[in-house]
């Protein structure tokens, strides 16, 4: 495309940079040459306006069709950042649900660790409850075969009838809460008093509420390897050394 001018100054700065002024108008979309010369003559003049107005027209179309282009572009960046937002919406759905899920993973590993320690617990107590009924059954046997002079008490069995009324007359014994402790094992006897005297120790059998017998052989190991009632041995000898009786 020859362009015409009347200043030999735009000519000569056309010239000295051609190159730079193609590339900036091809980054346009104006893909024409351009030819700058000196009108010479009022019909180059009139040319030259020609020439001006139709590349003015050109412009304007290449200007409409870039904002056109820039139109699109937009809708379509818009349309990608609705696009992105979703998905990050749904990623941090899925964290969320991730998240949710190692919680409830996470609860129900404690909770079978829970109910597992829990009946090991309870199979640990069993076992000691038969270990204890075995010798209990032991001991009732030996006493059954054992045959004492009729109306004659021996002295160990005087002891023990004293034994068994310090321990009833104490504010720690109390006969129905043996009772139906004994009953929530399945256990029925006929003198709680005297079974509570002789295996109360073995089955950890509370005189009641107000001691623990657990808990007494807990603060006093030695009394359980002794052999002796926790509740006679703390009310002859524990309460006057000042053991804990919790």
């Amino acid at each position: 495309m020859n362009v015409y001018t009347d200043s030999s100054e735009v000519v000569q700065f056309f010239k000295e940079n051609d190159a730079t002024i193609h590339e900036y108008l091809a980054s346009l979309g104006f893909a024409q040459k351009l030819a700058f010369s000196l009108s010479e003559s009022e019909q180059d003049s009139s040319e030259l306006l020609a020439n001006t107005l139709h590349n003015l027209v050109e412009l304007q179309e290449v200007a409409l069709t870039l904002e056109e282009s820039n139109r699109a572009m937009e809708d379509s960046v818009l349309e990608l950042e609705d696009k992105v937002a979703k998905l990050e919406s749904k990623v941090r759905w899925l964290r969320k649900m991730s998240r949710k899920a190692e919680v409830a993973k996470s609860k129900t590993k404690q909770d079978f660790a829970i109910k597992l320690e829990k009946a090991n617990k309870e199979i640990e107590e069993k076992q000691k409850l038969c270990s204890s009924l075995s010798l209990i059954v032991s001991s009732l046997a030996i006493n059954e075969n054992t045959q004492k002079a009729p109306f004659v008490l021996s002295r160990k069995k005087r002891d023990f009838i004293n034994d068994c009324k310090l321990v009833s007359e104490s504010e720690y014994y109390d006969e129905e809460y043996v009772i139906e402790t004994l009953e929530s094992l399945n256990i029925i006897v006929k003198y709680p008093l005297e079974f509570f005297m002789k295996f109360g120790g073995e089955l950890n059998l509370s005189p009641s509420s107000k001691f623990d017998v657990a808990a007494y052989f807990r603060a006093n190991p030695d009394v359980k390897d002794a052999s002796i009632n926790p509740l006679l041995h703390y009310l002859k000898y524990g309460r006057a050394e000042g053991r804990s009786i919790s």
